[in-house]
């Protein structure tokens, strides 16, 4: 038996104010999911090696530390690595987000029914928010933004720009 796939919406429109939480956790989220291939980054890395080693080989000579002992500290360096990967990584989409101020930002909103398997096949048709406003008949549902794009002045020249915040949901 074939499934019918359904027909949902998605806007491509200006960012509103009120939108500002909805683009603020895409951005934080776009950032997060690389936090674990940072980790193993830092984590395998050479450097990281060799200053744990050091740290090991301080406590054991300076502070008389058993070296078994000096050992079990290895977690508490592996766990003060991901800690500074997530501080470094909120911040820096906290600085994406706020510090730098755009000339312009669409939004991509979909607007998708309240309850919806996740195995649907869905189709997506992307339209303007002038051909929303023309529609006989408003689509129903939940909206959620999916997506965002910003354009800012380019420092050298006024007459060039840069897209930056470019995030997309996931999916």
């Amino acid at each position: 038996m074939h499934k019918e796939s359904t027909m949902h919406l998605i806007v491509i429109r200006k960012q509103r104010d009120n939108d500002t939480p909805q683009v603020s956790e895409l951005v934080r989220n776009a950032y997060a999911s690389n936090i674990s291939n940072m980790f193993l980054g830092y984590v395998f890395n050479e450097v990281t090696f060799q200053i744990t080693m050091i740290f090991i080989a301080l406590e054991f000579i300076f502070f008389q530390i058993r070296l078994f002992v000096c050992f079990l500290t290895v977690p508490l360096i592996l766990l003060l690595i991901y800690v500074c990967i997530y501080g470094a990584v909120t911040m820096k989409s906290a600085q994406v987000m706020y510090e730098k101020k755009p000339i312009i930002s669409w939004v991509a909103e979909v607007y998708e029914p309240f309850f919806q398997a996740t195995d649907q096949k869905s189709r997506y048709k992307i339209i303007d928010d002038q051909q929303l406003e023309d529609m006989k008949e408003k689509p129903q549902g939940r909206k959620q933004i999916i997506g965002t794009v910003a354009v800012m002045r380019h420092f050298q020249n006024p007459d060039w720009a840069w897209l930056f915040r470019v995030v997309t949901d996931e999916r």
